[in-house]
C-alpha cells in the first residue's frame, strides 16, 4: 500500500468523527433558530410592538448575533463581546 493511500486510512476515523460533530452542531443551530423564530413570531404578533419600525428586519438582526454569541444553545451568551466588528472573548 503507497504512503498517501495509507495516510488517507488512517486519518479515516477523525475525518468520520469532524463530519459528525459538524452533523450535530447544525442541527444543534437549526433548533436553535427554531426556537428563536417562535419567539420573534410572538414579538411581531404582540399589538404592543406593532409601531416599531422595521422590527422584522430588527428581530432577524438580533437572532442572528445572538446565535453567533450561543454557541452551544443553552441561553449563556458568556463573555464574548463586539469590539470594532471583531468578537473578542
Amino acid at each position: 500500500m503507497s504512503n498517501s493511500i495509507q495516510v488517507m486510512l488512517e486519518d479515516a476515523p477523525v475525518v468520520e468523527r469532524n463530519l459528525s460533530r459538524g452533523k450535530a452542531f447544525g442541527l444543534l443551530k437549526a433548533q436553535q433558530e427554531d426556537r428563536l423564530n417562535e419567539i420573534n413570531k410572538q414579538f411581531l404578533e404582540d399589538p404592543k410592538y406593532s409601531s416599531d419600525e422595521d422590527l422584522p428586519s430588527k428581530l432577524e438582526a438580533f437572532k442572528k448575533k445572538y446565535m453567533e454569541f450561543d454557541l452551544n444553545g443553552n441561553g449563556d451568551i458568556g463573555e464574548k463581546r463586539v469590539i470594532g466588528g471583531s468578537v473578542q472573548a
